[in-house]
């Protein structure tokens, strides 16, 4: 039975390791949640700030929101489905500068249960 789990473990590490930028924007762009106050942007917009985290962030957006406190700044949720340790799920706060959106503070660990929590409704 160890070899069975070895054997998938190791599987699950190539195919996670194989995933480029690009096959996590079109999962980013399939999968991820959008807040209402997200959805409200312009489609290019919400193109290019999936696109920004998919390119620099090793992790897929489960969700991603406006901050309640500054419009020029989202608030995304990254992490693996059905994980559940601190170092499957992170953050990333972005801000629009100068008409362009960056990622301006990361977080390599979140609780799982706020990454599991209905975090999109604003």
């Amino acid at each position: 039975m160890k070899v069975h789990r070895c054997a998938l473990a190791i599987a699950l590490l190539a195919v996670i390791g194989c995933q480029t930028a690009a096959d996590r924007y079109r999962w980013n762009v399939a999968h991820a949640a959008l807040s209402p106050r997200v959805r409200q942007l312009p489609r290019a917009e919400i193109d290019q700030v999936l696109r920004l985290i998919s390119y620099s962030w090793h992790q897929p957006v489960i969700c991603l929101h406006a901050s309640a406190g500054n419009p020029r700044q989202l608030y995304a949720i990254t992490g693996y489905p059905h994980g559940d340790r601190p170092d499957q799920f992170g953050s990333c706060v972005l801000e629009k500068q100068s008409g362009e959106w960056r990622i301006v503070e990361r977080s390599y660990a979140l609780d799982p249960i706020l990454a599991t929590e209905p975090a999109c409704e604003p």
